[in-house]
């Protein structure tokens, strides 16, 4: 995707190191956001609070992830991801410019269905890799919020002021207009 259209672009700059690296934030309908930025030439570490995909659209780097001993490379077109609360080193050489995704609550339910969904369409398919399951959970669900939204219906329970209590009454067949009887 060269562009994106529809979205929201904060005006003021993210400046980092003395101005060796620049973003502009930009804001999507559906509530999640990218950064898009310059690197100019330098060492520099970051952390993340949600995990990161970014995207490398020119230049190239050199990429330190947590766990890892080795440096990788990544070239224009390439992409690499960070796991949330994790910090990361980068080396660039020269100009980079960059697209981080911010993977939040909304990507990881997205991510978890996906798998779920690939899991289960490819059951009866052997696997060449294992899988370490829960090397998945701690690097994309265990820093994931889960908020429980089930709750007991009764008479009784909590609703928003502007709706007012629940009547509770059998459901009427809108052809008689009688109660429906079992």
């Amino acid at each position: 995707m060269s562009e994106f259209k529809n979205v929201t672009v904060v005006k003021k700059a993210n400046v980092y190191f003395n101005g060796k690296v620049t973003s502009r934030t930009v804001l999507f309908p559906d509530g999640t956001r990218k950064t898009l930025g310059i690197m100019l030439p330098g060492d520099y570490e970051f952390g993340t609070d949600c995990m990161e995909l970014m995207e490398i659209l020119a230049g190239e780097l050199d990429v330190m992830l947590p766990g890892s001993k080795e440096w990788k490379t990544v070239k224009a077109g390439e992409s690499f991801e960070v796991p949330a609360k994790a910090k990361f080193s980068l080396k660039v050489g020269s100009i980079a410019d960059y697209c981080c995704s911010y993977l939040g609550k909304t990507i990881i339910s997205v991510l978890l269905l996906s798998f779920t969904i690939l899991l289960s369409s490819c059951a009866s398919v052997p696997v060449k890799n294992n899988v370490d399951m829960w090397q998945t959970y701690d690097q994309y669900f265990k820093s994931a919020k889960y908020v429980d939204m089930t709750h007991t219906i009764s008479p009784s329970m909590p609703v928003w002021d502007g709706f007012g209590q629940p009547v509770f009454a059998p459901a009427i067949n809108p052809v008689s207009g009688n109660p429906y009887s079992y």
